[in-house]
C-alpha cells in the first residue's frame, strides 16, 4: 500500500489486442534527436542521428546488442536506455520481452549528450516492428517514458525541433506540456556574453521551420504522430470505480485509528521519561502529520488518511527511542544506554520472523490477491534493508566510540556519538513499521474479492523481468544524476552515491531493495516460490522508487536549497500535465486489469486514493509524491493483467 522509508519505463498493455505471435522480426530505422554543449547552462546544439533497430525471436530470454560504426560511440546511459525502450515497446502492445533478442546499429555519439529522451521513440519503433507497421520518414520526436505509458518532459526541445527541421523532417512530435519553453539567460556556447531570458512557443518556431509540431501524451498518441496509423485506446474507469468495497474501507478505516492511536501512545510514553522536554521541538513533525490523518479520516479519505497515519507513527516512534535512549543515558551509565538497540533489534528480528512466516504460508488464489501479497513482500523487504542499515549504522558508531575512549577524546565528542544514535534507531522504527504494514497488507487480502484465479507457476520469469526493468532505471539514474554530481564536484561516484543515499530514501529504496532477495544475507524467503515473489516485490520497489528519481532529477527538474531541500521545479507545466495524464493513466490500467485480471487490484486502488489527496496539495513535494502513487497504480494493475496473461498461456 505504502512504503514508510523512504521516466522511465513506459509499462505495459494500453491496447487490448492479440499479442504478437513468437517469432515475428524485423527492423525499423530512426532518426534520433539530441543535444551536445547544453551542460554548464548553456543551451547547446541540436542534431540528428540514424540508428537500425532490430528483432529476433529468442529461446534463451530477452537480450540486446549496441553495434556501432565507430569505437566509443555508444555510452553506458544509452545502452540502458535502448534497453528500457525494447522493454517498454513490446510490453505496450502485449508482448513478451523474454520471446525476443534485440540489437540496435548506430553511428558514433561521441561528444554528445545522449540522454534518455530518446526513449519513447526506440520504444514506438519496437512497436512498429511487431505490429507490423513502419514509421514515417518524414517524422520524429523526443521525449522519455514514464512508469504508466506516459512520455515524460525533456530538456532542449526548441534545438531538437531545429535540428529535425535541418534534416528535413516534417513532423516533430513532443511531450505535452512543453509547448513553451524557457531560453537564454545563460551564455551561448562558445561565448561568454548572456542571452536574455525568454519563452519560446515551440509550435510558432514549427510553424516558421515549416514543420508539422504535435504535442504527445502516451506511446498510442506517440505512435499515431510516427506510424499515421491509430491504436486502440482502453476507455478508463470511472473514478467512482476506483473507490475501495465496503468492506475494505472500513478494514482501512480501522487500520488508520490503530496507527494514530499508537501514535499517541508513543507519545504519551515520551512524557513519562525524565528528558522528555528535551525532545518537545521533534514532536512537531509527527503531531502534524497526525492532524493531517485525523483531518483526512473525518473527511472520508481513508486511504491518505491511513498513509498519514503511518508516517505519523514511524516520526512518533522514532522520537521515543531517541527519548528512552537520552533517559538511559542520564543515569551516567552508558553501557545500559547502548543496550537499548540490542533489544529493540532483537525484538524487531522477532517481529520479522513473524510477518514472513505468515507471508510463506499465504496462498493468494486470486489475482487480486497475489498482487497484495506482492505489496506485503515489498513492506517487508523494506523493513530488512532498514534492519541492515541500522546494524551497519550501529556497528559502526561502536567503533567510532572505541576509538574516541582509546585515544582520551573529550566528553563532549562522545556524547556527539550518542546523538548520531537517532539515526539506527530511527532506521529500527522504519523496522517496525514497515513490518507493520506488511501485516496489513495481508489483512486487506483476506477482504479482498474478485479476480481470475492464479497458479503463480511462471512467477519467476516475471521476476526476472521486473529485475531487468528496475536494474536499467537505477542504471539510468546513476548515468544522468550521480555521474554528473560526482563530476563537477572532483568527488567519486561512491561517495556521491553515499551521501545521496543519506539524503534521498527513494535511492536507497532503489538500491538495496532489488539486491537483497539475491543477496544472501536476507535470512528469510530464500527458496521457491517465496524467493521468487521476493525477488519480485524487491524489483517493483526498486522500479517505483527510480522512476521517481528519474522524473524528479531529471524529468520534471527539482531545484533544491542551500540545505538540500526541495524548493522548485524546473518544468512546472510539465509537471502539472504529467499529474494529470498520470490519473487518466490509472484508471485505463485499472480498466484493462478489471477486463483480463477480473478486478482491479485494491493495491491499486489505495494508490490511487493517495495519489487524488496528495495531487491538490501545494508543495512540490506532495505533487512528487503524488505522480509516484498514481505510477505505483497504473503498474499494480499492468501486474495483475501480465500475471492474466501467463495464466492464460498455461492453460
Amino acid at each position: 500500500m505504502v512504503r514508510a522509508v523512504c521516466g522511465l519505463l513506459g509499462i505495459w498493455i494500453l491496447v487490448a489486442g492479440c499479442s504478437p505471435a513468437v517469432g515475428r522480426g524485423g527492423s525499423a530505422d530512426v532518426d534520433f534527436l539530441w543535444v551536445k554543449g547544453a551542460r554548464e547552462g548553456r543551451e547547446g546544439e541540436g542534431g540528428m542521428s540514424h540508428a537500425r533497430v532490430k528483432l529476433e525471436p529468442s529461446s534463451t530470454g530477452m537480450s540486446l546488442g549496441v553495434f556501432e560504426s565507430k569505437p566509443g560511440g555508444t555510452s553506458e546511459l544509452w545502452r540502458v536506455a535502448l534497453w528500457v525502450a525494447a522493454l517498454t515497446g513490446t510490453l505496450q502492445i502485449n508482448g513478451n520481452p523474454l520471446d525476443y533478442r534485440y540489437s540496435v546499429e548506430t553511428e558514433t555519439l561521441a561528444g554528445r549528450v545522449d540522454g534518455p529522451s530518446a526513449g519513447g521513440l526506440f520504444a514506438v519503433a519496437v512497436m512498429a516492428i511487431l505490429e507490423g507497421d513502419r514509421l514515417s520518414r518524414d517524422a520524429t520526436m523526443t521525449g522519455t517514458i514514464n512508469p504508466d505509458g506516459t512520455i515524460g518532459p525533456v530538456g532542449g526541445v526548441v534545438q531538437k525541433l531545429d535540428a529535425a527541421a535541418k534534416a528535413g523532417k516534417k513532423r516533430f512530435c513532443f511531450p505535452v506540456g512543453q509547448r513553451f519553453e524557457e531560453q537564454g539567460g545563460q551564455a551561448a556556447t562558445g561565448t561568454t556574453e548572456a542571452i536574455p531570458a525568454r519563452t519560446v512557443d515551440v509550435l510558432q518556431v514549427a510553424e516558421t521551420a515549416g514543420v508539422e509540431a504535435v504535442e504527445v501524451e502516451d506511446l498510442v498518441q506517440a505512435y499515431q504522430c510516427l506510424v499515421d496509423r491509430p491504436l486502440a485506446r482502453t476507455k478508463p474507469l470511472r473514478r467512482t470505480e476506483m473507490a475501495l468495497s465496503s468492506q475494505e474501507y472500513e478494514l482501512l478505516k480501522g487500520k488508520t485509528q490503530d496507527w494514530l492511536v499508537k501514535s499517541q501512545e508513543a507519545y504519551e510514553a515520551s512524557r513519562q521519561l525524565s528528558q522528555a522536554e528535551k525532545f518537545e521541538p521533534l514532536w512537531q513533525d509527527a503531531s502534524a502529520q497526525y492532524d493531517d490523518a485525523t483531518a483526512l479520516l473525518n473527511e472520508g479519505l481513508v486511504a491518505a488518511a491511513y498513509w498519514k497515519a503511518v508516517t505519523s507513527y514511524l516520526a512518533s516512534r522514532t522520537v521515543l527511542l531517541a527519548a528512552a535512549m537520552v533517559d538511559r543515558l542520564s543515569t551516567g551509565n552508558p553501557v545500559e544506554a547502548l543496550k537499548i538497540f540490542g533489544e529493540l533489534e532483537e525484538e524487531g528480528k522477532k517481529k520479522l520472523d513473524a510477518v514472513f512466516e505468515q507471508l510463506a504460508k499465504t496462498n493468494p488464489e486470486s489475482l487480486n490477491r497475489a498482487v497484495l501479497l506482492l505489496d506485503a513482500y515489498e513492506a517487508a523487504i523494506t523493513a530488512v534493508v532498514s534492519r541492515e542499515f541500522a546494524r551497519a549504522q550501529y556497528g559502526d558508531l561502536l567503533m567510532r566510540m572505541k576509538d574516541a575512549l582509546e585515544k582520551g577524546k573529550d566528553v563532549k565528542e562522545l556524547v556527539g556519538l550518542f546523538a548520531e544514535m537517532y539515526k539506527p534507531l530511527s532506521e529500527i522504527a522504519a523496522l517496525e513499521v514497515n513490518a507493520g504494514l506488511a501485516l496489513d497488507n495481508l489483512a486487506l487480502l483476506g477482504e479482498a474479492s474478485g479476480g481470475g484465479g492464479t497458479r503463480l507457476r511462471r512467477i519467476e520469469e516475471v521476476a526476472r523481468l521486473f529485475q531487468g526493468a528496475a536494474s536499467a532505471n537505477v542504471e539510468y539514474f546513476d548515468a544522468i544524476f550521480v555521474r554528473e554530481v560526482a563530476d563537477k564536484s572532483g568527488k567519486s561516484m561512491e561517495k556521491v552515491a553515499s551521501v545521496l543515499m543519506d539524503k534521498e530514501p527513494g535511492y536507497r529504496t532503489a538500491q538495496f531493495n532489488l539486491k537483497l532477495p539475491d543477496s544472501g544475507k536476507m535470512g528469510w524467503a530464500e527458496t521457491g516460490l517465496p524467493l521468487s515473489l521476493a525477488r519480485l516485490a524487491g524489483a517493483l520497489s526498486s522500479f517505483f522508487a527510480s522512476s521517481s528519481l528519474v522524473a524528479k532529477f531529471y524529468s520534471i527538474g527539482v531545484k533544491l536549497d542551500s540545505g538540500g531541500n526541495l524548493a522548485g521545479v524546473e518544468r512546472e507545466k510539465a509537471l502539472v500535465a504529467t499529474l494529470t495524464l498520470a490519473e487518466e493513466k490509472a484508471r485505463e490500467n485499472a480498466a484493462l486489469a478489471l477486463k483480463h485480471a477480473g478486478a482491479v487490484p485494491e493495491s491499486a486502488k489505495v494508490a490511487y486514493q493517495i495519489a487524488m489527496v496528495l495531487r491538490d496539495r501545494t508543495g512540490y513535494q506532495d505533487k512528487l509524491d503524488a505522480l509516484e502513487q498514481f505510477w505505483r497504480s497504473s503498474v499494480w494493475s499492468q501486474v495483475a493483467v501480465y500475471l492474466a496473461r501467463l495464466e492464460k498461456e498455461e492453460r
